[in-house]
């Protein structure tokens, strides 16, 4: 099966990916409708990869218990992955938004505003949904495992076969029969321990509006956009200063956790793409 193959060449899937990566980044340029290419193949790498972490992190296995390691961040994903309908969806559309843009105005020749419009919204109503079906808690980024392939350990990529014994130095055949025993226990209790919900505390009064804002943030910003233009400050001053009281207000909740510090952190970084937004990016980082 796939997912068995997955789990003893990790190390080498990893490499494949940062290859697929690295050439849908040289192709740019090199022929006709390269860039719309490229975006195709890096679309269908950053999939691939998902998959592929999905089944990583989610296997109850040996390899995944000695090799990967759970983070913080993916014990919770899993703990909120028992509905994973709506988290595939919102993946799926923000990995696929870029190459569905621009399909969009290659094939029908049209402004692509209108199927942003649409993406954002739907993005948006996700969002909504899983912060009220989660108790408000924070919205993390990205909705799904996550894994980086320093996570990885090659040695481990093929399970052992025998094992020495510490007393008698006798070498036995591994049995696979009884090896997930003790182990299916403790892993289940890891991932599904009612702490886990806490780390990510509830959001309540101004925290929580303020959660509300950031996710309709790029909807207030299409509206403006619609209103005023592209060439006008006003939608660009607006979603900034939205984004960034947002990460001020969160940044100073005095329950936060490792996890929401990561992803205020995250927001704040972020700040930095207003540097390639017009009029910004037209009159003064161009």
């Amino acid at each position: 099966m796939y997912n068995e193959w997955v789990l003893r060449n990790a190390q080498k899937l990893m490499t494949i990916q940062q290859l697929l990566k690295s050439i849908s980044w040289i192709i740019v340029g090199r022929f006709k409708d390269s860039l719309l290419i490229s975006e195709l193949l890096y679309t269908l790498t950053q999939l691939l990869a998902k998959i592929n972490n999905a089944i990583l992190c989610s296997s109850d296995t040996r390899f995944m218990a000695s090799s990967i390691q759970l983070s913080q961040f993916n014990k919770y994903t899993k703990f909120l992955y028992q509905r994973p309908t709506f988290y595939v969806v919102l993946t799926l559309v923000r990995e696929c938004q870029v190459l569905f843009e621009m399909m969009y105005v290659k094939l029908l020749n049209k402004d692509a505003f209108k199927l942003i419009f649409t993406l954002e919204s739907l993005k948006a109503l996700i969002k909504l949904h899983l912060f009220e079906s989660n108790a408000h808690r924070m919205m993390l980024s990205p909705a799904i495992y996550s894994l980086e392939p320093l996570a990885m350990d090659p040695s481990l990529n093929d399970p052992p076969k025998t094992w020495k014994g510490k007393r008698t130095g006798v070498v036995r055949p591994f049995s696979k029969a009884i090896e997930p025993l003790g182990l299916d226990y403790i892993v289940s209790r890891a991932v599904t321990h009612p702490h886990v919900s806490d780390m990510v505390p509830r959001l309540k009064g101004v925290l929580r509006w303020t959660e509300y804002a950031y996710i309709i943030r790029p909807l207030i910003y299409l509206f403006c956009l619609k209103k005023y233009g592209p060439k006008s400050w006003k939608p660009w001053t607006v979603s900034f200063l939205i984004e960034l009281g947002c990460c001020q207000i969160q940044e100073r909740n005095q329950h936060q956790t490792r996890l929401t510090i990561d992803e205020v952190k995250r927001r704040k970084r972020s700040l930095l793409y207003y540097l390639l937004k017009a009029p910004l990016y037209d009159v003064i980082t161009k």
